[in-house]
């Protein structure tokens, strides 16, 4: 299915429930994505020769101790790995309020590193 998506879908995300993708499958996606010039987000399995990987985890939540008492924000501690790169970790903050969504980051010791796009 995601090899058709990949035709005509600039961004495909798909989740793998569990799964792991064969790596000459995999490279045969990857490919029709590149030659495509789609952007393939994969969750939830397994897929070989990623170039970044992300994790994020809940680290908790804002607002319940307000008289509301309604979830207005949580915090994420988030680590991305780049092929060949040392992982990255920091933690973000995301807020909402008013109708927006807003925010912030908390590096964890880490200089941030500008990825190169693939064209």
């Amino acid at each position: 299915m995601a090899a058709i998506l990949v035709d005509g879908v600039d961004l495909v995300v798909m989740s793998l429930g569990g799964v792991d993708v064969p790596p000459s499958r995999a490279r045969a996606v990857a490919a029709r994505a590149r030659r495509n010039g789609t952007v393939l987000v994969v969750t939830d399995g397994r897929w070989p020769t990623i170039d970044l990987h992300l994790d994020a985890r809940v680290a908790g939540y804002t607002g319940l101790d307000e008289p509301a008492r309604r979830i207005t924000g949580i915090r994420l501690d988030v680590e991305a790995t780049a092929r060949g790169r040392q992982t990255l970790r920091a933690s973000i903050d995301v807020r909402g309020g008013r109708g927006a969504v807003a925010w912030t980051t908390s590096d964890q010791g880490a200089t941030p590193v500008a990825l190169k796009v693939a064209r």
